[in-house]
């Protein structure tokens, strides 16, 4: 693993029109870029630019959007980057009611070797109030991955930028970074907030589901839920050259 983070997007966009525009990082070739596009209402339909992947996407109910509640959504894209790459992409939005509000974040991490295919899951609030919130599913986490994590929120709440840990039978984890330092909250349809940032894996263990605990309550109808990355670098590989005496004969053995 030789992976870093190497930015983030120093705007937050948030709209209830048809396209979000997320602001690019500074990037460099074959730098990973993660894209965080989340709010309310949670049937929103989000569709990438050209060259974005859809790494997953998950709601945390079915409750249609108001002032201070409502059920969010997040989903997650990836791309590589190339050696051109635009200043903003444009995000398509559509579906969802007057009050729908969509807010974003691009992260980009390096690395020295080749990057495997991100992945990830929803992690659920089902239950009021912003205590813990556990990964719907297990992720597979060797040590050196990151983990990208973004939290949505129906209220402008400052509270969801309280730093949240992370647990897991037998795995330890390093210091979280929040990206940007505070949370980005609106008043646009009705209020929302969002909060990202990256941990890492310091030594791995059995898979077991992620839980990401937020150290402060809301109130009843204030809720949210996380989206959690698993980003990965390929080993690197090395190749040998063995020639053999008197012989036009080499052997080249990659591992």
């Amino acid at each position: 693993m030789a992976i870093s983070f190497s930015g983030n997007s120093t705007t937050f966009s948030d709209t209830t029109a048809s396209v979000l525009s997320l602001f690019r990082p500074g990037v460099s070739a074959g730098d990973m870029m993660i894209a965080f596009v989340g709010g309310k209402d949670y049937n929103i339909t989000i569709t990438p630019p050209s060259g974005w992947t859809s790494i997953g996407s998950s709601t945390n109910g079915t409750t249609l959007a108001g002032v201070d509640t409502g059920s969010t959504k997040i989903q997650a894209f990836y791309k590589t980057a190339g050696v051109f790459e635009p200043g903003s992409y444009g995000f398509s939005i559509s579906g969802g009611g007057a009050s729908a509000v969509m807010m974003g974040m691009i992260h980009v991490y390096s690395t020295t070797t080749t990057w495997n295919t991100p992945t990830g899951t929803g992690a659920t609030n089902p239950s009021n109030g912003w205590s813990s919130i556990s990964s719907s599913s297990t992720l597979s986490l060797p040590a050196g991955a990151f983990l990208p994590t973004c939290f949505v929120s129906n209220t402008d709440a400052t509270f969801i930028g309280t730093s949240p840990f992370f647990s897991a039978s037998g795995r330890s984890f390093g210091s979280w970074t929040s990206r940007p330092v505070s949370a980005y909250t609106t008043t646009s349809g009705g209020d929302g907030g969002m909060f990202t940032g990256y941990t890492s894996i310091s030594s791995a263990s059995n898979n077991t589901p992620q839980t990401v605990t937020i150290l402060t309550s809301g109130s009843n109808s204030e809720r949210g839920h996380a989206f959690i990355v698993q980003l990965t670098d390929a080993a690197p590989t090395t190749t040998t050259t063995t020639r053999y005496p008197g012989r036009d004969f080499f052997q080249f053995i990659t591992y």
